[in-house]
């Protein structure tokens, strides 16, 4: 009855409960034959409502906004449509497309045309860096579009230096965060064990009034918060729920 009461109040909507606890009665210690009679009886929860001084109704959906993806990949293209329509029935309202390179730049633009409610990023990945990538030619591209963008995937990630080296992944990182500045364009980072680097390059020039990304954050909790004074927002993996414990913590502080 307690069950059914809850449902039919969270599928009306009231004036003022913003906040439902659902608890049961403080068990006590009790004689055997007590305990007999106590099992005969159903246990019913009690409901708290807590209430605030506001009109709010306690049945609400709450929209998301996946910000950082890579739906223009080929090797999803057959289910693309499918993985974005079940987003969107779990509250996915909205996505942002990240580009790597000038290999994919157009796939993304594409894409993002074709599909309504998805966003384009355009910039030099680490993984793609080789001998001929020029920040020009992200210039240019991104000069030559209308509608809004945002720069990325952008940064550094140390697992591949032997490849390319970290200054050349800083010096490419770096201008595309000054072309985002200079054109108050938001930027999504990617930082894998490079998170001072990457500190001194945001910090350098910073701070970014409309914001950007630390994509799947890992780093230290205490750069949290200096990010955060230079505009970060971040997102994280579902990879970090089953972390150690220490690292837990990290994320909670």
């Amino acid at each position: 009855e307690a069950r059914e009461e809850f449902n039919r109040m969270i599928a009306t909507p009231i004036a003022t409960p913003i906040a439902i606890r659902m608890t049961r009665r403080r068990r006590r210690r009790r004689s055997p034959r007590r305990r007999v009679e106590r099992r005969r009886r159903r246990r019913i929860p009690t409901v708290t409502l807590i209430m605030l001084p506001c009109s709010v109704s306690v049945c609400f959906r709450m929209p998301f906004i996946d910000c950082h993806c890579h739906l223009h990949f080929r090797r999803i293209a057959k289910c693309v449509d499918s993985i974005v329509s079940e987003a969107r029935r779990q509250g996915v309202e909205g996505f942002v497309v990240n580009g790597t390179g000038p290999e994919d730049w157009n796939q993304v633009k594409v894409f993002t045309e074709s599909h309504p409610g998805v966003l384009p990023s355009y910039g030099i990945h680490p993984y793609t860096i080789d001998e001929n990538s020029d920040v020009e030619s992200l210039k240019s591209f991104c000069l030559q579009q209308r509608g809004a963008f945002m720069i990325g995937e952008i940064g550094m990630d140390k697992t591949i230096s032997k490849r390319v080296s970290l200054s050349r992944q800083e010096s490419l990182f770096e201008q595309q965060v000054c072309f985002a500045k200079e054109k108050n364009i938001p930027f999504a980072v990617h930082c894998v064990k490079c998170v001072n680097s990457v500190y001194e390059v945001l910090s350098r020039h910073g701070p970014f009034p409309t914001g950007f990304i630390m994509h799947g954050y890992s780093g230290p909790s205490n750069f949290v918060s200096k990010f955060a004074v230079l505009g970060a927002f971040f997102s994280f993996s579902c990879y970090y729920l089953n972390v150690s414990p220490d690292r837990q913590r990290g994320m909670e502080d």
